[in-house]
């Protein structure tokens, strides 16, 4: 068979599987129990035992565009389901960035958040307050890469 017809091959299904999974949860100390460990925290950033939820990541009246982040957790051009919880909110609003361009949807209210986002120009992930004066309280913060495997049929 020529290189053309294995090309055409697979993408018309001839003998090969294509199976997208998600991958393991990236990020270090996701759940902020163990304190200040992997976070590198910007200015009135704090991880506190708030003694209502638990170990959480406190934006704590932060300015516009700061931020808390891990270096290195991910990799360029993979695109990762993040999930994370708002568990308190006062003021503000917030997104998380995967890579220095691969923002994530502004939220502004409690709740449990999830979406698909492609890491692109840095391996660096951000919570990151959008408005001067946000107040809010996140928790488990989960970044999986989805996995693509090809198998013979």
């Amino acid at each position: 068979m020529s290189l053309i017809g294995i090309f055409n091959d697979k993408f018309r299904g001839g003998g090969v599987s294509v199976k997208t999974s998600l991958g393991g949860n990236v990020i270090s100390n996701w759940n902020f129990e163990l304190g200040d460990t992997a976070w590198a925290k910007g200015v009135n950033w704090e991880i506190v035992n708030d003694g209502v939820y638990g170990w959480v990541l406190w934006a704590n009246g932060v300015e516009a565009m700061t931020n808390t982040h891990q270096v290195n957790a991910l990799q360029l051009g993979v695109q990762y389901r993040v999930e994370f919880d708002i568990v308190e909110y006062i003021s503000g609003s917030m997104r998380i960035l995967v890579g220095d361009g691969g923002p994530g949807i502004v939220r502004s209210a409690v709740g449990h958040y999830v979406q698909d986002i492609v890491c692109s120009l840095s391996l660096w992930f951000y919570v990151q307050a959008i408005a001067a004066g946000s107040d809010f309280k996140i928790d488990n913060i989960i970044a999986r890469p989805y996995i693509t495997i090809e198998e013979d049929e």
